[in-house]
């Protein structure tokens, strides 16, 4: 199968060419503000994981209470009748709501509400500052659901929007990669790769899962219950390192909701390489280097320079990869025309 990746022109494209490197973006990095974002839904009628719920918040207030030295308030908020008023508060709130949603934003607002209408239940807690609480919530959600990073692929090579998005303007390039098919799955593909540098004298290749999106009306809100766990654990070094196989349930969970975007987006017919990590990773430690004979063509954009070209052919040389190129044609009309001018007759020959 035949898996294509638009670059756009800059020095880190030529970078990528010579070391066969295929570089994973953060969420930031993306331009759909919803894209590798995990919003969590609050929302139960379950008592049962309503008591988790004010559990885990309780557990969070009475940590930064300690870390700033207050042992009475924090003792006095995880009291066992402190704890049951929030829990009835929070049930209240959630069977009187018109969905069944309730965003990090909407906890926050309960929260708010709870303390505000509570001042004297407690002595002391107005010293409590609920906004400290929010962003230690939010860092702690963050961790685990937006520090995972992704590599973009299409089946289409002749989107003219997606020359005109992700490949400046129609002046860079588009890569096609061969991929091995799943025989069990239509929606998975294999994705060669090998180590930068050789382990006892052999370099070590592998495969990559690389997975279609999936495309739907609105984004999946991953449940808060079904990851409680590794936010109730956040220090665990194997939950970090997804090292356990315990962890990788919920490493798999925030997989499938990346392979999910919108259907206005649905025109890429994108494929994903998607990593999960529940840390925040540098850029350096997001490239892996492809083996560079899964590199089979290179599509030059309709305005891309002769220089261009002729920078590109000589990256590819230098490595094992021997891709055909080829050069866009607009038609005027319909944006790329069917058949995309051949312009090798072989590694190193290129023709205009």
């Amino acid at each position: 199968m035949k898996l294509y990746r638009y670059r756009p022109l800059s020095e880190i494209l030529f970078k990528e060419l010579l070391y066969s490197e295929v570089y994973l973006a953060s969420p930031i990095e993306l331009n759909d503000p919803l894209d590798l974002n995990g919003q969590l839904d609050f929302f139960s009628e379950n008592k049962a994981e309503i008591n988790r719920l004010v559990h885990f918040l309780s557990k969070q207030m009475g940590v930064l209470l300690l870390s700033d030295d207050n042992y009475v308030l924090a003792a006095k908020l995880m009291h066992p009748i402190v704890y049951e008023q929030l829990g009835t508060y929070i049930t209240a709130d959630f069977s009187n709501r018109d969905t069944h949603i309730v965003t990090t934003k909407d906890l926050f607002e309960i929260l708010s509400r709870f303390y505000r209408e509570n001042p004297y239940a407690i002595e002391g807690l107005e010293e409590f500052k609920a906004e400290n609480l929010f962003s230690t919530l939010e860092t702690l959600f963050a961790q685990f659901l937006n520090n995972s990073s992704v590599a973009c692929f299409s089946q289409n090579y002749n989107n003219f929007l997606m020359w005109s998005h992700y490949a400046s303007g129609h002046t860079g390039i588009c890569l096609e990669f061969e991929v091995d098919a799943d025989p069990e799955s239509s929606n998975t593909c294999h994705f060669p790769f090998i180590s930068n540098a050789p382990f006892e004298g052999k370099y070590i290749e592998w495969m990559e899962d690389i997975n279609m999106v999936r495309y739907s009306a609105s984004l999946t809100k991953p449940k808060f219950y079904d990851y409680m766990l590794i936010f109730d654990n956040e220090g665990d070094v194997d939950l970090m390192t997804i090292s356990k196989s315990f962890w990788k349930q919920y490493a798999h969970g925030v997989k499938n909701l990346f392979l999910e975007k919108l259907a206005p987006w649905s025109e890429e017919s994108e494929w994903r390489i998607v990593h999960v990590s529940f840390q925040e990773t540098m850029p350096e430690d997001r490239i892996l280097k492809f083996n560079s004979s899964a590199l089979t063509g290179v599509y030059f954009g309709a305005k891309s320079s002769k220089q261009t070209q002729e920078r590109v052919r000589n990256i590819t040389e230098k490595g094992n990869s021997n891709p055909v190129f080829y050069k866009c044609n607009v038609d005027g009309t319909r944006g790329y025309s069917g058949d995309i001018t051949h312009i090798s007759l072989g590694k190193g020959k290129l023709m205009f």
